[in-house]
């Protein structure tokens, strides 16, 4: 995984998890890539923008074959040393540029990459491209109207852009003509978790930003090394992590405590939707 590190934002498994946050993005990712099944299971499938790869072993419990793919090098090799299994296969590829044929797969999955391409036109047209009539565009994004936005950007430095459900809905169709939106929801404790990790990440974000654009370089550097040197040791001595990022807390929730519903989708977590070609 240390090659990964530095190859953008990247779904942990349970074995590389550092806080409860990151088991329960797994538990939710686990959650969407299940869902999927009545669209894979027997199908060739393409899972656009894999990551780690978790979810592209999920989908190859299923379906016939899976190319899991990534802009990162890194990722479509961790991919294969790690899940290696005659029914997937890693490759390296840009999602504005696919590089295979028209009409290759039946299904293609794309989770929690919209929000990080330059060109979602470009983007949803050669999704379009590559799959076969009838198939599928299983694809997810956070929704915005659950996270904090600063002069209407997202906090987040990887996405260029969040969706409400509607303007997700609006986006699919201009290259779909046949969408369906969904939610993925949690049970309360876990939507409170999230609220509170979003809250957090954001106001450190905001912070940055406010800082690096105000200080002078060298001034911004040795306070963002003094900080890490400061916070080093009290997170190492767990005197004062709050309770919901704790692993400790992780075995008492499953996969089983998030849902994929039609119902309140503007306070759902996520937005997945179906895209039929």
């Amino acid at each position: 995984m240390n090659d990964l590190s530095n190859a953008g934002e990247r779904g942990l498994p349970p074995s590389a998890a550092t806080s409860l946050a990151d088991r329960l993005v797994y538990l939710k990712h686990q959650t969407m890539y299940a869902w999927t099944h009545r669209w894979t299971r027997g199908r060739q499938v393409l899972d656009l923008g894999c990551g780690e790869g978790y979810g592209s072993h999920n989908l190859a419990e299923v379906a016939s074959s899976v190319v899991a793919a990534d802009y990162s090098p890194a990722a479509a090799r961790h991919v294969l040393a790690t899940y290696g299994s005659p029914r997937l296969r890693g490759v390296c590829c840009d999602g504005e540029r696919l590089l295979f044929a028209a009409e290759s797969f039946d299904v293609v999955v794309s989770f929690e990459v919209i929000e990080h391409v330059p060109d979602v036109a470009c983007y949803l047209r050669d999704v379009q491209r590559v799959l076969r009539s009838g198939g599928a565009f299983l694809v997810s994004s956070p929704n915005r109207l659950t996270r904090p936005q600063l002069l209407q950007r997202p906090w987040n430095p990887h996405h260029l852009r969040e969706y409400t459900a509607e303007q997700y809905d609006q986006a699919l169709r201009r290259v779909f003509p046949q969408v369906e939106v969904y939610g993925v929801t949690a049970i309360p404790e876990i939507g409170e978790i999230e609220r509170k990790r979003v809250r957090r990440a954001a106001l450190r974000s905001w912070s940055t930003r406010l800082a690096r654009g105000v200080l002078p370089v060298a001034v911004y550097s040795t306070l963002k090394m003094r900080l890490k040197a400061w916070r080093r040791p009290v997170l190492a001595g767990n005197q004062t992590v709050d309770a919901s990022s704790r692993l400790a807390d992780v075995g008492r929730f499953t996969a089983a405590d998030f849902s994929i519903t039609n119902k309140n989708l503007d306070g759902s977590m996520n937005l997945v939707a179906v895209c039929i070609r």
